[in-house]
């Protein structure tokens, strides 16, 4: 059996561009040639039916047989795939065209006069669009910014911005407990729990209240005298 013929096509001098360009879009791994999985991606874009693109892939990966498509090998499978979508059949090895036979070039969906400029468009690759960056203005409006004095806010009655007037009015605030320490009958928390010990030892009837005789012999504990004694009872026993 004959082994199959092995391709030598050649891309025109003005396709050279294009077909190149093909490749680097199909050859997502930058590894320099195709495995399956990858040229079966890109060359499905050509709208050609699977079973032709098996036909094809076979006759192209041989002589050696790889199991993948290099440069020579993938302009051969193109090539393919622009005669087939051009409705003709392949000369000779070279995959020449039928005489006179003009034929449009391969088109992958997505690729071809998209990221990939067709040949003889005489267009550059598209380029990757860079963030817009803010102009400054122009020299008259900036010389007109400069020119144009700072206005001054509002002033008020008093000679005041209204927000240092605002903060000026605002009340004073709440004492705080620094300002409450000052205060001789304020009550803390310890002195609180150190009069409910003492409270029951002079509580003599158990009833919430400690009595004149009780109360007499606390205070002269104090050291204080009988009328301040007896003053501090009378405001202590008027009730609110």
């Amino acid at each position: 059996m004959a082994a199959p013929p092995s391709f030598t096509f050649t891309p025109a001098p003005e396709e050279q561009a294009y077909y190149a360009a093909l490749f680097d879009v199909a050859d997502s791994t930058r590894s320099g040639a195709l495995a399956g999985k990858e040229a079966v991606t890109f060359m499905a874009t050509s709208g050609v039916p699977m079973e032709t693109l098996k036909s094809i892939w076979g006759m192209v990966d041989n002589n050696p047989k790889t199991g993948s498509l290099d440069h020579a090998k993938f302009y051969n499978a193109v090539r393919m795939i622009q005669l087939h979508q051009n409705g003709q059949r392949p000369q000779d090895p070279t995959l020449a065209a039928p005489p006179g036979v003009v034929m449009k070039p391969a088109m992958f969906e997505g690729v071809s006069g998209v990221s990939v400029p067709l040949p003889g468009s005489g267009q550059p690759p598209p380029q990757q669009q860079q963030p817009m960056q803010q102009q400054p203005p122009p020299a008259s409006m900036q010389q007109q910014q400069q020119q144009q004095p700072m206005m001054a806010p509002p002033m008020q009655q008093g000679g005041l911005p209204p927000m240092q007037q605002q903060q000026q009015q605002q009340p004073p605030p709440p004492q705080t407990m620094a300002m409450t320490a000052q205060d001789p009958y304020v009550m803390y928390p310890q002195e609180q729990s150190r009069y409910e010990d003492l409270f029951p030892q002079y509580e003599s009837k158990k009833d919430g209240y400690v009595y004149g005789a009780e109360a007499v012999g606390l205070f002269s504990k104090s050291g204080a005298d009988k009328a301040a004694l007896r003053q501090i009872w009378n405001m202590a026993d008027d009730p609110v």
